[in-house]
């Protein structure tokens, strides 16, 4: 670390020069996009397909957040762990693991839509219909394709348990 901040100071000591470059000027007005407020909330609600009918928790899929999953669990008796949640994009995926009651590790997670549209560029979160097919391999899920929600909950070893562990957090 001490390296490469010795290695910026004597970049910028080789750089850096007395003369300043005038600052630039601010961009005219016919060059800068205006967008309307209303324009970008319509553009968000049409990257936002409707709320799934599917709960967890007594909430729809759409709206489930970290603590909903952590009680629903707490609920049928299982322990719970450490969570993650990221958005990039247009979806989000939360991750939540915990421990099961006969000891086994556990893993839930939900893929939704963010309800920003996806403007491009970067790292984005896959889609939930994309992520089935991966996470259906070590467990049971759970897809709602109207609402573009996915449930997916793992126990380690037990895919019969895993479906039936599915099958208990959500209500249908």
């Amino acid at each position: 670390m001490k390296y490469a901040i010795g290695a910026m100071l004597m970049l910028c000591a080789l750089g850096c020069d007395e003369k300043k470059e005038p600052a630039p000027t601010a961009p005219t007005a016919s060059a800068v996009p205006v967008v309307s407020a209303s324009a970008t909330a319509s553009a968000a609600q049409a990257a936002a397909p409707e709320a799934s009918k599917a709960k967890l928790n007594g909430k729809s899929l759409s709206d489930v957040e970290m603590k909903d999953i952590e009680e629903a669990l707490v609920k049928l008796g299982h322990k719970t762990g450490t969570g993650s949640s990221m958005a990039m994009g247009a979806n989000q995926t939360i991750n939540l693991k915990g421990t099961s009651k006969d000891k086994k590790p556990i893993s839930v997670t939900v893929i939704r839509p963010t309800g920003k549209a996806d403007e491009g560029g970067g790292i984005r979160v896959a889609a939930a219909k994309d992520q089935q097919a991966t996470f259906a391999k070590k467990g049971a899920t759970y897809l709602d394709e109207a609402a573009n929600v996915l449930v997916a909950v793992e126990i380690d070893g037990d895919p019969e348990g895993s479906k039936k562990l599915l099958d208990a957090l959500l209500e249908k």
